[in-house]
């Protein structure tokens, strides 16, 4: 399945600056974008480090989610939603702080995209 990410104007505006970090306020689709096309654009291991910052607070940001909607008692749909993004934000930091492959990580990234879409579908 494919997945795309919108296109963006100016990265500045848009994106942010990829020679720092960013702040992350969520892991909507177009935050989870925005941070795809900085992964895609990042190519010095001072830009990595920056990234993995900004998935650390993706990760974070996911697992307060979880921890809500266990808490809640929300259905089984959501919870294995969060669950598999939780785990998937876990790949895509490993992808570029130990791999240091943000290409690769910015398309396994793009799966969870859909995750999070298909969890804000759920939640209106």
């Amino acid at each position: 399945m494919t997945v795309n990410t919108p296109s963006f104007g100016s990265e500045q505006e848009s994106v942010g600056p990829i020679g720092e970090a960013n702040e992350v306020e969520g892991f909507d689709g177009p935050s989870l974008a925005a941070l795809i096309a900085r992964l895609e654009r990042s190519h010095s291991l001072e830009h990595l480090v920056y990234r993995e910052a900004e998935l650390d607070e993706v990760w974070r940001l996911v697992d307060g989610a979880l921890r809500e909607v266990r808490r809640q008692g929300a259905p089984g749909e959501a919870v294995a939603l969060l669950e598999a993004l939780k785990t998937m934000i876990f790949k895509v930091h490993d992808l570029v702080g130990v791999d240091e492959d943000p290409q690769a990580a910015a398309v396994e990234l793009r799966a969870g995209l859909f995750l999070a879409l298909k969890y804000a579908n759920l939640n209106p």
